[in-house]
C-alpha cells in the first residue's frame, strides 16, 4: 500500500503538471483504483472518455461503479466495453454476474450462448451458462452443460452442487444426494449444501444419515431465521421417513 500511495502522489502530480499526457492520466486513474479511491478513479476515467473511448478506461470506470455498488451504471460501461471486445470472456463474466443478481436469466443465456458459438470450450462461460439455465428451469440442459463442464476441468464444487440441484428439481433424489455428497467432500462447511444433502438423503429414506447431516448444519448455522426454519422442518420430515 505504501508503494501505491507513493506512486499515486507522483502520478497525481505529473497528471496535474501535464494534463494532456495520456500515460500519466492512465497511471493516475489506475493507481486511484488500486488505492481504493473508486470515486476518484471513476471521475478520472469519465474525464478521459470525453476525448477517447479506450477499453482500459471503460473497464476501470465499470469496475469503479461496481465497487461502489452502482450495478446499473457498471453494466452500462461493461456493455460498451463488451461491444469493443466481444471475445473477452472476463468482461462477459462481469456482465453476467450483475445480470444473475438481477435474475435476468434469459439475458445471460443469450449472451453466453452467443459467446460459446465463438469459443465452445470456454470453462467459465459454460459454468455461468449452466447456472443461468438452472435458474430458468431448464434442468436437463443445465445438467448436460455441467457434465461437460466437469469433464473439461471446471470447478468441481460448482459442478457437483448444480448437478445436485438440477436432479433435486427433477425429483431424482438418489442422484441428487450422490452429487451433493461429492460436493461435501470438497466443502463440508457450507450450510446450504449440507441442507440440500440432508434433504435429498431423507427423500431416499436414509433417515439416520439425514438427521446426522441436519445436526451438522445446525452446528455450523449462523443466525438466519429462514435456514433455521428449513432445517427444523427438514428434521421433522426426516423423522417421518
Amino acid at each position: 500500500m505504501g508503494n501505491t500511495a507513493e506512486a499515486l502522489t507522483l502520478y497525481g502530480l505529473l497528471h496535474k503538471m501535464y494534463p494532456g499526457n495520456l500515460y500519466f492520466s492512465l497511471q493516475n486513474m489506475s493507481l486511484q483504483y488500486a488505492a481504493g479511491l473508486y470515486g476518484e478513479s471513476l471521475n478520472s476515467g469519465k474525464s478521459l472518455l470525453r476525448s477517447d473511448t479506450l477499453p482500459v478506461v471503460l473497464n476501470c470506470v465499470g469496475n469503479s461503479f461496481n465497487k461502489l455498488k452502482e450495478k446499473d451504471s457498471a453494466l452500462v460501461y461493461y456493455g460498451k466495453l463488451y461491444e469493443m471486445v466481444p471475445y473477452d470472456h472476463k468482461v462477459l463474466e462481469k456482465i453476467s454476474s450483475i445480470l444473475l443478481d438481477k435474475e435476468l436469466y434469459d439475458s445471460v443465456t443469450v449472451l453466453c450462448s452467443n459467446y460459446l458459438q465463438m469459443d465452445s470450450l470456454n470453462i467459465p462461460i459454460n459454468g455461468i451458462y449452466g447456472v443461468a439455465l438452472h435458474y430458468k428451469g431448464d434442468y436437463k440442459q443445465s445438467r448436460e452443460i455441467f457434465e461437460t463442464y466437469l469433464d473439461a476441468g471446471g470447478d468441481s464444487l460448482t459442478a457437483f452442487y448444480y448437478l445436485g440441484m438440477n436432479y433435486l428439481k427433477e425429483k431424482n433424489y438418489y442422484v441428487a444426494a450422490t452429487n451433493f455428497s461429492k460436493a461435501m467432500k470438497i466443502d463440508s462447511t457450507d450450510v446450504d449444501l449440507i441442507y440440500y444433502t440432508a434433504y435429498s438423503t431423507a427423500e431416499t429414506w436414509r433417515r439416520n444419515e439425514a438427521l446426522d447431516l441436519y445436526a451438522l448444519a445446525e452446528q455450523l448455522l449462523q443466525p438466519d431465521s429462514m435456514m433455521v426454519y428449513k432445517i427444523s422442518y427438514g428434521k421433522a420430515e426426516a423423522h417421518l421417513k
